[in-house]
């Protein structure tokens, strides 16, 4: 069986998509005031 080693292969760190997420939403926010 293999190891839990590539889950991430390849994608980004959880960080990361919480970054870019939030980032998005306060895009979003700016462009509609």
């Amino acid at each position: 069986m293999k190891k839990k080693q590539q889950e991430e292969s390849g994608g980004a760190p959880g960080w990361m998509v919480t970054f870019a997420d939030m980032m998005t939403l306060l895009l979003c926010f700016f462009v509609l005031l």
